[in-house]
């Protein structure tokens, strides 16, 4: 009978914790915009079955220029308010069009922007009559985007790091720009990351999901923000060499001494080079980590759907409470 009861108490829990976790953000994906007819431009989008809080519509919201971030829209004006899952824009001038959906709830809007889901990264051109073009060409005036909406300057703009030292502002896309000098490949040392336990036992991904969701059930409340970093345990000692020691010093010099906005562009300059399959992977969550402590939870959100794939349960944690911290801040 015991064991029966035991059984019973576990399928109520797991029961219980589908529940709360089959609802999902208020944050639409498979985002696409495609031209249409004559000056109009198609876009479509996906909400989850089950939100919380629970979505009512969806603005959309059309720029010149990627929309990397909420800041960059939240002076603008949508160009409509719809109830579907669909939107059929007409523009009246050429150039690149870039659009954005953000979800209407009972509770307001759902101010995040995660590009490639909510946010389209690769602009549209729509179709423009053979006359129009021809016009448009004897007249340059015509041709420019003076009445697209102007986007305003984001506080906080995609890839980079804020700070009062300019110095400090740090670019993503320093990776592809130019690579660092070659160097030679350290020798090997004996140690551990310092300020690391030797020993570190690592649950398995279905385990702290387990507890995770019963914990949710029972406290029926937001993940608190991570107070540290997490390191992998490939990361724990010092390797021989190549890849996975420089890797190795580079998370000494920053991330473990808590230097975040150090650690963002050691990790921007580690990833600047080919390496490993493997030791990028897991540069590329340390990123979001230090992007994470840093405050750019978009970022963050940014380098974690990344490696999504490579670590599910460890970035959905990682990617729940960086969106948790965004939502705070509006």
């Amino acid at each position: 009978m015991k064991a029966l009861k035991r059984i019973a108490l576990f399928l109520a829990a797991f029961l219980c914790a589908e529940s709360v976790f089959s609802q999902s953000r208020p944050v639409a994906n498979k985002i696409s915009a495609m031209a249409g007819a004559e000056k109009n431009i198609e876009i479509v989008w996906a909400f989850p079955e089950r939100t919380e809080p629970k979505i009512t519509g969806a603005k959309v919201y059309r720029a010149a220029k990627p929309i990397s971030s909420y800041s960059e829209i939240e002076r603008l004006s949508p160009v409509a308010k719809v109830t579907g899952f669909q939107y059929l824009d007409t523009v009246s001038k050429g150039g690149e069009y870039f659009y954005a959906v953000i979800a209407m709830t009972e509770k307001g809007d759902y101010k995040a922007i995660i590009p490639g889901m909510n946010a389209t990264t690769a602009g549209v051109r729509p179709r423009i009559p053979a006359n129009e073009r021809q016009a448009a060409s004897e007249n340059p005036k015509s041709d420019s985007e003076e009445n697209l909406p102007s986007v305003s300057k984001p506080d906080f703009p995609r890839n980079t790091i804020s700070n009062a030292n300019s110095d400090a502002k740090i670019s993503i896309s320093k990776r592809k720009e130019s690579a660092p000098p070659l160097r030679k490949t350290p020798l090997p040392f004996p140690g551990t990351i310092l300020g690391l336990d030797k020993e570190r036992k690592e649950f398995s991904d279905e385990a702290k999901k387990s507890v995770a969701n019963l914990a949710n059930v029972a406290e029926k409340k937001k993940v608190a923000p991570f107070k540290t970093p997490y390191f992998f345990e490939d990361d724990m000692f010092a390797p021989d060499g190549g890849d996975e020691y420089i890797l190795f010093e580079t998370l000494r010099d920053g991330l473990v001494q808590r230097k975040y906005l150090e650690s963002v562009k050691l990790f921007t300059d580690f990833l600047s080079v080919n390496r490993n399959s493997a030791v990028t992977n897991r540069a590329e969550f340390y990123l979001g980590e230090s992007f994470y402590f840093c405050g750019e939870y978009e970022n963050a959100v940014q380098c974690f759907l990344t490696v999504q794939e490579i670590f599910p349960a460890l970035a959905k944690k990682w990617i729940d409470s960086s969106l948790d911290l965004m939502e705070s801040d509006f």
